[in-house]
């Protein structure tokens, strides 16, 4: 009688707990998921006369990375914006019919998995929220393009569920995460 009591007892704490998410467990599932390092990327219009005057308010040609072709005629087919040798160690694969529409996509920097500074865990342990960082290296000088300061890290929330096999990052979460 006591043995079918202490298994009752055991059925019931097992059945009624379940496992939490770590720390450790929601950055592995992270790197998966988003697979980091990541390479941030732009795409530079160069035959687009509104990119080349974005383009003119940073050092990059002082700099010796681009030049301008000032005195382009709408009847001229040359792009207003012309790469040195300099730029090419920035250059990314570029999809041949970009290229062909005067598209160049350069690096900015990599992006990668700072840590996971916090999990919050929802419905009754059944899912869960991680906060966690993101850093950006390797920063390059085509970083004057983008609007974004790149030198403190950036706080994202993933979105994990628990399955019979275990836990599971949220491509699209639900409402059970509001």
């Amino acid at each position: 009688m006591k043995n079918l009591l202490l298994i009752t007892i055991c059925i019931i704490f097992v059945s009624c707990s379940s496992k939490e998410l770590s720390r450790d467990k929601a950055y592995e599932l992270i790197v998966q998921s988003k697979k980091y390092p990541q390479i941030y990327d732009k795409d530079i219009f160069a035959g687009d006369p509104e990119h080349a005057e974005k383009a003119s308010k940073t050092n990059l040609e002082k700099l010796g990375y681009i030049t301008f072709n000032r005195r382009r005629t709408f009847l001229d087919d040359r792009p207003y914006i012309e790469f040195t040798a300099k730029a090419k160690p920035f250059f990314l694969e570029t999809p041949k019919s970009d290229v062909e529409h005067q598209v160049q996509k350069v690096k900015i920097s990599d992006i990668v998995l700072g840590e996971v500074t916090g999990v919050k865990m929802l419905n009754e342990n059944k899912s869960a929220v991680a906060e966690y960082t993101i850093k950006y290296k390797n920063i390059t000088p085509f970083v004057e393009l983008i609007p974004k300061k790149l030198n403190h890290p950036d706080t994202i929330k993933a979105y994990f569920s628990l399955f019979d096999d275990g836990w599971r990052i949220e491509k699209k979460p639900g409402p059970e995460f509001m």
